[in-house]
């Protein structure tokens, strides 16, 4: 988001997830002149985190909010990581309704979906969210898997088992 807003766009953030995830410390540097760099993620892939998942209804009802401000008025969607299926499909549901509206005008709204669903054979979503990004990858306009990812989208078969949730 800081990167768009570093250009000069306009960015409205609706989180799906508020997580933190917690990685083992870094031994010290050798050069004790370079800083330790902090390392964070927001994805359930990390052994550990902690957080909440945003439901399908809030985020309906943040996209509504919107809507009834004249907020809506979007020329670049990008979705990420979305680790239920109906929050999934609340997302999708929002993409296609900006696709819809753009029609008039050709050109005017792109949808970037990054299906982050898992990587290195592993999924970090419930495997009844790779159906959900199956239906959804033919409405966006660019699609941004890993190997993983892309190979759990295109397969017929279904997805391998998901990362156990760790306790938090």
């Amino acid at each position: 988001m800081f990167s768009l807003q570093s250009l000069g766009c306009d960015v409205a953030a609706l989180n799906t997830v508020q997580f933190s995830t917690s990685l083992p410390k870094p031994p010290p540097p050798l050069n004790h002149l370079r800083p330790n760099l902090a390392r964070a993620g927001n994805h359930t892939g990390y052994r550990q985190w902690t957080g909440s998942r945003v439901s399908a209804q809030e985020i309906t009802d943040l996209y509504q909010g919107l809507k009834q401000s004249y907020l809506d008025d979007f020329d670049m969607m990008l979705s990420g990581y979305v680790p239920g299926a109906a929050a999934l499909e609340a997302v999708g549901q929002i993409g296609q309704e900006l696709k819809q509206k753009a029609q008039s005008k050709p050109g005017s709204f792109f949808w970037v979906l990054d299906p982050v669903m898992g990587d290195n054979g592993n999924l970090y979503v419930a495997p009844d969210v790779v159906p959900v990004y199956r239906s959804l990858v033919h409405h966006a306009d660019l699609v941004l898997p890993n190997q993983f990812e892309a190979e759990c989208v295109h397969s017929p078969e279904s997805p391998p088992p998901s990362i156990p949730t760790p306790n938090h």
